[in-house]
C-alpha cells in the first residue's frame, strides 16, 4: 500500500514538474539589467533611453519601501528585528518591478552576518521559537529564510541550507512518528528546502549517486512516510529529466525499497 501510494504522488509530481512554481527563480531580471550592469555594452539611444527609465523605477521602488519601511538600525535593533524588517521589506517589492533584483540586493545585507543565517535556521527548524519571536510573521521568515539558506548556497556555501533541511525533516518526523500533526504548511518548507537543495548539485551527479546525496540532505529509511514521499517526489523529479516515467518509477522503488 505504501509502495502505491508513493508511486501514484511520484506520477503527479513528474506529470506536474515543468509547472512548478520556482521560488527561488530570479528570471525576471532580464536582459536590460544585464546591459545596465555591463559597461562595455554598446547600446543605441533608443536604449539608453529605456534603460534610463528602468533607473528612475528602480529608485521609485527603493524610495516607495525606504518611505513605508526603512532598514532596521543595526546599532539599536535585535538581531531578530533586523531579520524581521529585511524580510518586510522584500515582501513590499512582491508584484513590483524588478522585485527579484530588490530582494537580491536586501539579501547580500543578510548573507555575510552569521547571526542572521543562524536566525533563519531556527525558524525554520523550531517552531514554537519561530511563532513565539515574530508571531503572526512567522510565516513570512519561514518563506524568506528559505530563500536566504538559498542564496547562501549560490554564494557557494550549502551547508547551512543541507543543515536546516535534515533538521526540519527529523522534526516533522518525530511529530509524525509520535502520531502528532505537523504545523501548517511545515510539509512545504520541507519540500522547498530539499528542492533547493537539491538544485545545487548538477542532475548527473543526483542520477549518478543518489544516495549520496540523500544522505547529505538529511535523508534516513526509517523516516515516516510522508516524509520519505517528499524526498522521493523531488528526487524523481529531478530523474524524470534523464529518464522515462517508467524508468524513473524504477528508479525510486528501488532508491526507497526500504521505505516500501
Amino acid at each position: 500500500m505504501k509502495k502505491s501510494i508513493l508511486i501514484t504522488s511520484l506520477v503527479a509530481v513528474i506529470a506536474l514538474a515543468a509547472f512548478k512554481f520556482n521560488l527561488f527563480s530570479v528570471a525576471e531580471v532580464g536582459a536590460e539589467n544585464e546591459a545596465r550592469n555591463n559597461p562595455t555594452t554598446v547600446l543605441t539611444k533608443s536604449e539608453e533611453v529605456k534603460l534610463s527609465k528602468l533607473d528612475e523605477l528602480d529608485k521609485k521602488l527603493i524610495n516607495e519601501i525606504n518611505t513605508k519601511l526603512p532598514k532596521a538600525d543595526s546599532k539599536l535593533a535585535t538581531p531578530e528585528v533586523r531579520l524581521l524588517t529585511a524580510f518586510e521589506r522584500m515582501q513590499l517589492s512582491v508584484g513590483k518591478f524588478n522585485s527579484a533584483s530588490f530582494i537580491s540586493e536586501e539579501m547580500q545585507d543578510l548573507l555575510h552576518d552569521a547571526k542572521m543565517i543562524e536566525i533563519a535556521k531556527q525558524s525554520l527548524v523550531d517552531y514554537e521559537h519561530a511563532e513565539k519571536t515574530f508571531g503572526e510573521q512567522q510565516a513570512l521568515v519561514r518563506v524568506f529564510s528559505i530563500r536566504l539558506l538559498d542564496e547562501l548556497a549560490k554564494a557557494g556555501e550549502p551547508g547551512p541550507l543541507y543543515e536546516a533541511t535534515g533538521q526540519v525533516a527529523r522534526a516533522l518526523n518525530a511529530k509524525l512518528v509520535n502520531g502528532e500533526t505537523i504545523e501548517k504548511r511545515r510539509d512545504l518548507d520541507l519540500e522547498d528546502l530539499v528542492y533547493a537543495s537539491i538544485a545545487t548539485y548538477g542532475d548527473k551527479q543526483v542520477i549518478d549517486s543518489p544516495e549520496t546525496v540523500m544522505m547529505e540532505l538529511g535523508y534516513y529509511d526509517d523516516f515516516h512516510t510522508d516524509i520519505r514521499k517528499i524526498y522521493a517526489n523531488q528526487f524523481g523529479a529531478i530523474i524524470n529529466r534523464k529518464k522515462s516515467v517508467d524508468e524513473t518509477i524504477l528508479i525510486v522503488q528501488k532508491l526507497f525499497k526500504k521505505q516500501s
